[in-house]
């Protein structure tokens, strides 16, 4: 077991890795004994070969210890979080079991966190002095092309490596990573940190399997979406109520003009019409997926607080649309309805965010 006072925990996520884990972990006390009181945790995926028994039979050589994730739903990220959460150490390392990442580069890695230079260190493979070796290139097109993805939420120049240290206090249940890609994760619920790259050679695997499949390219995709979300959340919200509002305008369109023009009613009912038609509906779907954190608010008040905000939206779309009747000669009905939805979604949306969906 790890003394009180270590340093570093060097987590390793695993999934039928016997041919490889004995020899990762020597390699791994190999470069930190000397320096450091450490411990190796192996993250256990479920295997079906001899990881585990392999790892119980090096614990009385090295500090290392199994984590069984059996019964657990296979995730590489989660058994990483797991492991995270096990460790001791003040600084936490998350490196591959297959012996690709270069256990040479770990004292310079934790190094710079342990001498206050960095807060999160990613070792990358796109920087001066790093590189591939023996990796195929439809692999090394599908990890750049996954980096031009992330342009947005970082400036890491190898945002899909596997290989990170990270102070353990950044590490907290805030963390949702999604499939296998914990270091973005990491990176981008932190931008506020020091987060410095090193350069480092990967070497595509030698035995076992590798666990890559086509799944873990869509569960790529939905944590870029989800991580967008959270770093651009204002922007990400007012997307969804603007997809929420086009289907509200749909229904307020179609209603208020089939009432102008069939029903002949007045242009402050038909709007009336529409505008009642569509509320609920908005209503539900801002609720449930616009503003995650609308469900914390009681459903009574958020409605009435909804209500009011619908309804100033809406006397500021009436006005609007008088004054267009009584300054200018544009009395086409499509023409005043849609104009004055668009200003009405204007009013709507910040009185929804920062009135009826405030967050607490």
């Amino acid at each position: 077991m790890a003394e009180q006072n270590t340093q570093v925990s060097v987590v390793i996520p695993t999934l039928n890795e016997a041919k490889n884990i004995a020899q990762t972990v020597e390699k791994i006390a190999q470069a930190l004994a000397k320096h450091y009181q450490y411990e190796i945790i192996v993250a256990d995926d479920s295997s079906q070969d001899q990881t585990l028994e392999i790892v119980d039979q090096l614990r009385t050589q090295f500090p290392v210890r199994g984590l069984d994730r059996k019964g657990q739903p296979k995730s590489l990220s989660q058994s990483v979080m797991a492991g995270f959460f096990e460790g001791k150490g003040d600084v936490l390392v998350v490196m591959d079991a297959d012996l690709s990442h270069p256990t040479e580069s770990l004292p310079q890695m934790i190094d710079l966190i342990l001498s206050n230079q960095a807060d999160i260190v990613v070792g990358s493979r796109y920087i001066a002095g790093g590189g591939c070796e023996g990796w195929p290139w439809h692999r090394q097109a599908i990890s750049r092309g996954a980096a031009m993805l992330t342009y947005g939420l970082t400036s890491l120049t190898d945002p899909t490596s596997g290989f990170m240290a990270i102070r353990k206090e950044l590490i907290h249940k805030d963390l949702k990573p999604l499939g296998w890609k914990i270091v973005l994760e990491c990176v981008a619920k932190n931008l506020d940190k020091k987060i410095v790259e090193v350069p480092i050679i990967f070497k595509d695997r030698q035995l076992g399997e590798s666990k890559f499949r086509f799944i873990h390219q869509i569960q790529f995709l939905m944590h870029l979406v989800k991580l967008y979300g959270h770093k651009y959340e204002s922007l990400a919200e007012f997307i969804k109520f603007s997809i929420v509002g086009a289907s509200g305008v749909l229904i307020d369109a179609t209603i208020s003009i089939l009432s102008l023009q069939i029903l002949h009613l007045s242009y402050s009912l038909a709007a009336c019409a529409g505008f009642s038609f569509a509320l609920i509906s908005n209503y539900v779907i801002n609720r449930l997926w616009s503003f995650k954190h609308a469900r914390q608010h009681p459903v009574l008040r958020s409605f009435v607080s909804y209500l009011v905000v619908n309804g100033v939206g809406f006397l500021s779309r009436l006005a609007f649309i008088e004054i267009i009747i009584h300054l200018t000669p544009i009395t086409h009905p499509i023409i005043l309805t849609l104009t004055g939805i668009a200003i009405a979604s204007v009013v709507n949306f910040f009185g929804i965010r920062y009135f009826a969906f405030f967050k607490k």
